[in-house]
């Protein structure tokens, strides 16, 4: 399956940056047992975590357990020995990452080289009740795009994001700069009608 951004990854030639993607998980992790995942996500959800090879995650064994379930649906666009997955460190997913205290650009690198990267959490949305904030933040300060898997979860997400950004950079703002660009934070309710990117 190939994205319309390049190749299955969303990587691009020419220097463009990859997205980062927010990809909520079911709540059933660790539950026996499982529901079908089609019957807890959207297909459109499952369809996009299906092509990423790069992840940001609390744990990447739980994760490689999730995708391995979204590859019952949906078959994986990159074998799982290919996925690269990062881990928050442990402090911060046992914590919590809200106060902006851990600095995440280096876990978006791929991202920064093209590549679209997923941000999982154990269960549920990533940077609302769960780790995600500092990653989130992270690409607003690298003028990277975070934005929702599924029309469904887009109003979640949005408030995922602006948790992601409050103790830091406004969205679509620049590190250095703070001048809203495109897609800023005052506009975000226009932003749920233009593709769904924050």
């Amino acid at each position: 399956m190939t994205s319309p951004r390049g190749s299955a990854d969303g990587a691009m030639a020419g220097g463009r940056h990859g997205r980062l993607f927010l990809v909520p998980a079911p709540l059933d992790f660790g539950c026996e047992p499982q529901s079908p995942l089609q019957d807890v996500l959207p297909d459109a959800t499952i369809r996009a975590a299906a092509r990423l090879q790069h992840w940001v995650c609390e744990n990447a064994k739980t994760t490689r357990a999730y995708l391995k379930r979204v590859d019952v649906v949906t078959p994986l666009a990159h074998p799982l020995q290919q996925m690269q997955l990062q881990e928050l460190p442990r402090e911060v997913h046992k914590k919590g990452d809200h106060l902006g205290e851990f600095d995440a650009r280096g876990l978006l690198a791929p991202a920064l080289d093209g590549h679209d990267v997923g941000l999982v959490s154990e269960a549920g949305m990533p940077a609302i009740a769960d780790p995600g904030a500092s990653v989130v933040r992270a690409a607003h300060q690298l003028g990277l795009h975070a934005e929702d898997a599924d029309v469904a979860a887009s109003l979640v997400v949005a408030q995922g994001v602006a948790d992601g950004q409050r103790a830091g950079t406004p969205v679509g703002s620049t590190a250095e700069g703070g001048d809203e660009q495109e897609g800023g934070a005052s506009e975000g309710g226009q932003q749920a009608n233009r593709g769904h990117r924050w």
